[in-house]
């Protein structure tokens, strides 16, 4: 099921889910062997999305993935499958025009808040999160129009969403990483319009918001901070730093007291 040539890959996607078809035809001993061949068909699909043209991979693997967690009944899924696919509408998205963003968006998210409702025998981890906030983003991510849109708002409320379940979660479980807070940089800069002057007194509240807590829970990284200084001036930029670490050195100083 693994051995598709690359240079073919859509064939090889088609000749993995037909060897599939015949394996369910096979008394198998166990169902867990099943499972680990669905799964590998989902990732050969799932690793075709974002690919020239117009197929929809993406929409294909997470088919099958249904189709696998319908199969496994109680049986635990390891959470690389539903990442992949994850991985596969954020890459899908990227290459989509952004009027078809929103219907699109849906697949993704109703995936993430099932996981996280306990639908499937799976649990999201930070890949799962992080994923979904940079598949909000990505209709965006290459495109010079800054007009403000109805669904431009929407997919950033929806990234917001997500990024704010995985900090609400207790210490170590699903907590935001490095990933994340450069994820929702990103999304600052794709979806917030820089064209009025109240929207950019509300980037520069978010920034600082989101910018406090990568610092606080120590997850500030060099693509992170590049990110967020193409998001403001560069007055805003030394505002924002001088403010951490004031704080910063209030907390060390409360610290030694």
């Amino acid at each position: 099921l693994k051995a598709g040539n690359i240079s073919d890959a859509k064939n090889a996607a088609i000749n993995a889910e037909e060897l599939l078809q015949k394996m369910e035809l096979q008394p198998l001993e166990t169902r867990q062997i099943a499972l680990s061949c669905r799964g590998s068909v989902v990732r050969i699909w799932a690793s075709l999305s974002g690919m020239s043209g117009s197929h929809d991979y993406a929409a294909r693997a997470h088919t099958l993935l249904m189709n696998m967690a319908e199969e496994a009944g109680h049986l635990p899924i390891d959470v690389i499958y539903f990442n992949v696919v994850l991985d596969a509408w954020a890459r899908d998205l990227s290459r989509k025009d952004t009027g078809q963003a929103m219907s699109r968006l849906s697949k993704p998210r109703a995936l993430l808040m099932d996981l996280i409702g306990g639908k499937y025998n799976a649990m999201p981890d930070n890949s799962s999160f992080n994923h979904v906030i940079r598949a909000c983003y990505a209709p965006w991510a290459s495109r010079q129009n800054v007009e403000e849109d109805e669904d431009r708002r929407n997919a950033w409320e929806m990234a917001f969403d997500v990024y704010s379940r995985m900090a609400e979660r207790h210490q170590g479980a699903c907590r935001p990483d490095a990933h994340t807070y450069t994820h929702m940089f990103k999304a600052i800069a794709c979806l917030w319009p820089k064209n009025t002057a109240k929207s950019s007194d509300e980037r520069v509240a978010l920034c600082k918001n989101i910018f406090q807590s990568c610092c606080q829970d120590g997850q500030l990284s060099k693509t992170s901070f590049w990110v967020i200084s193409t998001l403001l001036e560069s007055s805003e930029l030394m505002d924002l730093l001088s403010h951490e670490l004031r704080d910063h050195n209030i907390m060390i100083k409360g610290g030694l007291n």
